[in-house]
């Protein structure tokens, strides 16, 4: 036994969160967390803000507190990396958005993310900005990202600029508007690639709901939905009718049912099929 070599001592996790987004002076409020060496649990920590003192994130106040993580091993900081983080709360009582328990009218324009010299890629960080800052001088309060999963960076300006977000999802399955009859891996994938969606974006402050779903129709929709007495309720029979409206919903219910529990702020989720 006494050529045994001793145990290392274990890794320190700390975090800490800071009053303005480049970390500077005392922590507002710091936590540490011993973390075994070889396990590969993911440490998790509370750091506990006053209340009363808050600063909320709102459009006329868009104010970020910075978070540092660090790895420690003794004294000595193994690694180091900040971010920022948003204090606010969203709801929705009826037909009204609270923000930080205030009703907020949302301003919002539709922006399909179309680039002239990008298509559906923005061709720079820039143009993200631009449109965030075009938007703001025409008097919008935010934006609904409508059937794009936008780039990273434009939650980033939305969160510095205090411009409130609908985040949304390209739910297009094929045909020219087949939505209603759905192909079941074309469920599979949307309720997968939804829940990474809103585990990639959840943290950005700025994003204050989800839209699971946009205009579903019914399979071949183009030819049910033109002229006169046009419509769904002229699609097949009226038993036909029933049980498409039934397995619609039970997959709607579902995929929102995935979107609250991958966001860790439940948020609201607007459902438009």
């Amino acid at each position: 036994l006494g050529g045994c070599a001793p145990c290392p001592r274990p890794l320190i996790f700390e975090a800490a969160i800071f009053a303005d987004m480049a970390c500077t002076g005392k922590p507002l409020a710091v936590r540490r967390e011993r973390i075994a060496r070889g396990r590969s649990r993911r440490p998790a920590v509370v750091l506990d803000l006053d209340a009363s003192s808050a600063r909320l994130w709102s459009p006329s106040d868009p104010h970020l507190y910075g978070l540092r993580y660090r790895l420690l091993d003794g004294s000595r900081v193994v690694d180091e990396v900040t971010s920022y983080i948003g204090l606010r709360t969203v709801s929705c009582v009826g037909e009204h958005i609270f923000l930080n328990g205030e009703p907020t009218y949302l301003r919002l324009v539709l922006d399909q993310g179309y680039y002239s010299d990008g298509l559906w890629t923005a061709p720079s960080k820039r143009a993200l900005l631009r449109d965030i800052e075009l938007a703001k001088c025409l008097g919008f309060n935010g934006a609904r990202l409508h059937q794009k999963v936008f780039e990273p960076w434009y939650f980033h300006y939305a969160d510095l600029l205090g411009f409130l977000v609908v985040s949304e999802y390209p739910d297009w399955p094929g045909d020219k508007t087949r939505r209603w009859l759905l192909p079941e891996a074309y469920k599979r994938m949307v309720k997968a690639e939804w829940r990474a969606v809103v585990e990639h974006l959840h943290n950005h402050t700025s994003i204050i709901m989800w839209t699971a779903l946009n205009e579903v129709g019914p399979s071949g929709g183009w030819a049910h939905n033109r002229g006169a007495g046009g419509g769904f309720r002229n699609y097949k029979d009226a038993a036909a009718r029933r049980r498409i409206i039934r397995d619609h919903e039970g997959f709607v219910t579902s995929l929102v049912t995935t979107l609250r529990r991958a966001d860790l702020q439940c948020r609201p989720v607007i459902e438009c099929s």
